[in-house]
């Protein structure tokens, strides 16, 4: 990766839902790098790894935070400052210490769809998808259960998991979700019209040891039985909650999960 190529998708990505929230009400009025620095920091982090410097400023409480690559600081929004503004000496800080941002979630995906657009890698596209399942589970209130990840607080999503070798879809769903909820379902329906397949960020294939170039979940509907407690195997899950469907939108950070929601709701009324 070229820092030039990952600088035009930082400029074609950056947004005012991937500004910092207390500079939100001035980001038109200002260059689109304003209030982006967390975000584009961590991103740049992603892909080059080195440091992060945070600089604070003693008149403000808005810091401003921009990347140490082999010595040498990388600071891709740092043409939101005038360029006479004065910086104080920086700190030196570990990635591991800093929180990962629903303004940085947002950022990574747009990120990700524009170099899968516009510079598309041909090793990748070679790869499979990993298969997996996705289980939309009701209440008997009609509730619908959604779960955060434990280092991505602000990453709400259904519960779901991967098909390990030689198992079927129905017994996938069974197993996740006595996994990582302590919980048993009965299937109600499982649906073959609606597609839920996405590309990963390459930070995330890499993690995969490049062997999927994403994920294709099947996607079943379920209701938990009686007299269930809930237990989170806490190392993949952070939280969940019980929300009425009209609320789950509100929890969900990207598009392809709030339409792929709105579709499932839409088709299969009967069940919500």
């Amino acid at each position: 990766m070229d820092i030039k190529i990952l600088k035009k998708a930082l400029e074609a990505s950056w947004n005012i839902d991937t500004c910092h929230k207390p500079m939100k009400k001035d980001y038109a009025k200002n260059h689109p790098s304003y209030g982006q620095c967390y975000p584009t920091t961590l991103i740049v982090n992603d892909f080059f790894g080195g440091k992060i410097l945070k600089y604070k400023f003693p008149e403000t409480e808005i810091g401003h935070f921009s990347n140490l690559i082999d010595g040498k600081e990388v600071d891709l929004s740092r043409e939101q400052f005038d360029k006479d503004e004065s910086f104080p000496k920086p700190q030196i800080i570990d990635r591991k210490t800093l929180k990962t941002s629903k303004a940085y979630l947002i950022l990574r995906s747009h990120v990700n769809k524009y170099l899968t657009k516009n510079y598309p890698d041909k090793e990748i596209e070679k790869l499979s998808y990993r298969q997996g399942i996705l289980a939309v589970i009701l209440n008997s209130k009609k509730q619908i259960l959604i779960i955060s990840a434990p280092d991505e607080p602000d990453y709400w999503r259904f519960p779901s998991g991967g098909v390990d070798p030689g198992e079927t879809h129905e017994q996938t769903v069974h197993r996740e979700l006595k996994e990582e909820l302590n919980i048993e379902v009965d299937i109600i329906k499982r649906i073959t019209d609606v597609t839920n397949k996405f590309i990963w960020p390459k930070i995330v294939i890499k993690k995969h040891n490049n062997k999927y170039k994403g994920q294709q979940k099947h996607i079943f509907i379920t209701r938990i039985k009686p007299n269930q407690n809930i237990i989170l195997q806490e190392e993949e899950i952070g939280g969940y909650k019980w929300v009425n469907k009209e609320e789950v939108e509100n929890y969900f950070l990207y598009p392809n999960q709030r339409s792929t929601a709105k579709k499932i709701f839409d088709d299969y009324k009967e069940f919500f």
